[in-house]
């Protein structure tokens, strides 16, 4: 049995959470790792990356590129655990995006997938797809010696007070249960200055407007999207 020192502890292998809306920069952010970086997206949208030498696996599609149904999606996320499970050479892990994921695995669950019971029960159903998407966040956020960012969607919703909050997209109780699942929770926002020009932020704290959270006092209230700067200053 190992002892080891609190110091730092954790930090050589970030788990993030970045959400925000459609076209703010998410899939981009693969670009600011500086370093080796793989990203597993269930969106088929990868052209941000166009112009850049990062590896992808892209899980709506087979080896030919041929569009899968919600099953061959289910059975390729089955490929990928398989092959994380057996190792990868990665300084950075990037899931883009957990939204997408759940569709595929709540489509799997009601489309008869025969890895799943009675799926026309919808209480089954639901614990089904609660639990499938538990155990997917936590095998990525337990990934040894790798730094993983997780991204997802924002949507607008109101809270008890009648306010908008911008929430994480995900259908089910576990759009309130990932943020306590990682460490590092962004909320990805574009604004347009006095200048006119379009500035991108990374908000790590939480207000009424948002869920953030930072478990390093390292970061400032919103930081440039750079996940290489993050991380250095986490690490300091």
């Amino acid at each position: 049995m190992i002892i080891r020192s609190s110091r730092s502890y954790g930090f050589d292998r970030l788990k993030m959470l970045i959400y925000g809306p459609p076209g703010v920069g998410k899939t981009s952010l693969a670009k600011t790792t500086g370093g080796k970086t793989l990203v597993v997206s269930a969106e088929s949208g990868l052209l941000p990356l166009a112009d850049s030498d990062i590896d992808i696996i892209d899980i709506t599609v087979d080896d030919e590129g041929k569009q899968l149904d919600a099953i061959g999606k289910r059975l390729k996320i089955d490929q990928l655990l398989n092959m994380l499970k057996a190792g990868i050479d990665y300084e950075w892990l990037i899931i883009d995006s957990v939204t997408e994921f759940a569709q595929i695995v709540f489509e799997a669950i009601k489309s008869g997938d025969s890895k799943f019971k009675d799926p026309k029960n919808n209480l089954i159903l639901w614990g089904q797809y609660g639990e499938v998407m538990r155990s997917l966040v936590k095998f990525f956020r337990d990934m040894p010696n790798i730094n993983v960012v997780l991204t997802a969607l924002a949507k607008p919703e109101k809270d008890e007070m009648n306010r908008r909050i911008m929430c994480i997209d995900l259908q089910g109780k576990i759009a309130d249960h990932l943020p306590g699942l990682v460490d590092f929770v962004a909320f990805y926002y574009l604004f347009e200055g006095e200048d006119g020009e379009k500035h991108r932020y990374l908000a790590t704290q939480p207000t009424t407007s948002y869920t953030a959270k930072s478990r390093s006092d390292k970061l400032d209230e919103f930081e440039e999207p750079n996940l290489a700067e993050i991380a250095r200053k986490i690490r300091g």
